[in-house]
């Protein structure tokens, strides 16, 4: 997500919209962007103009995707998240509200609540009342570990790493000692080949029976997997260039729009 924030006196505040699609009461939120505010009689004011000019930038980028709600921070729904609400109730009807909490020290949980609104009467007096909703994270194996790891890294007090960071530093120590074994015996070959040690019969015999034992490294099926891996690591090294060269241009050509304004 990205932010943008207008500031009160001891306070700040950061706004921006959320995007994705909605089936019925399903709605599934895929992107985000930053919205600009102000401030005004110590409340915060949308700007409602830079709200439609980036509504209208995404509309053409894709129809798929519609305005869902808007995302902040701090803990549960306050009087100044009750303003800023009213101000998208007058654009879209029911938008969701997505709060992060940045200060929380539990790492079971992503620090994210999400709410809806509902009209209900308190003291004979209609009032928007703040109802938090479950949610799940449509997530891939790759992403539950990197959130797996970020969480625990960075929410913890203690010493606690994560299950993907000790498998990593297992896996790491274990290639390690490997390769330190076989620069070993490689050195001995090396050494005895150009005479300086002593050509021992049992030695050669072990290592050349550690080598019989590794038929893998020899196997076509085990070249092809390989191969393939590392098309698959050099094709996601280019997606991620692309990706990154796509956002570079539109933040240029926002900046391009924005000068012409």
């Amino acid at each position: 997500m990205l932010f943008s924030y207008a500031r009160i006196p001891n306070h700040y505040c950061f706004i921006g919209a959320l995007i994705g699609t909605q089936k019925g009461r399903t709605v599934e939120i895929s992107n985000s962007y930053e919205l600009q505010c102000g401030i005004n009689n110590d409340k915060v004011v949308l700007d409602v103009d830079y709200f439609r000019s980036r509504e209208e930038k995404f509309r053409e980028l894709t129809e798929e995707l519609i305005f869902i709600g808007w995302y902040t921070i701090g803990n549960a729904p306050n009087c100044q998240d009750l303003n800023i609400h009213q101000q998208f109730c007058q654009i879209y009807d029911s938008p969701l509200l997505l709060k992060l909490n940045p200060i929380c020290n539990y790492a079971t949980n992503l620090p994210v609540s999400i709410y809806e609104t509902v009209i209900d009467a308190v003291d004979n007096q209609a009032k928007i009342l703040f109802l938090e909703i479950p949610y799940t994270l449509a997530t891939e194996d790759s992403e539950r570990i990197g959130v797996d790891h970020i969480a625990k890294s960075s929410y913890s007090e203690t010493i606690t790493t994560s299950s993907a960071a000790d498998n990593l530093h297992a896996q790491y120590n274990a290639i390690k000692m490997l390769h330190t074994h076989i620069k070993l015996l490689t050195d001995y070959v090396k050494a005895v080949k150009a005479g300086t040690l002593t050509y021992r019969h049992e030695i050669m015999r072990d290592i050349s029976s550690l080598c019989q034992r590794l038929p893998i490294a020899r196997n076509k099926q085990f070249t092809v997997e390989s191969i393939n891996q590392y098309n698959d690591v050099l094709l996601m090294a280019c997606l991620a260039a692309i990706t990154q060269g796509c956002k570079n241009s539109d933040e240029v050509r926002q900046i391009i729009a924005c000068e012409q304004i």
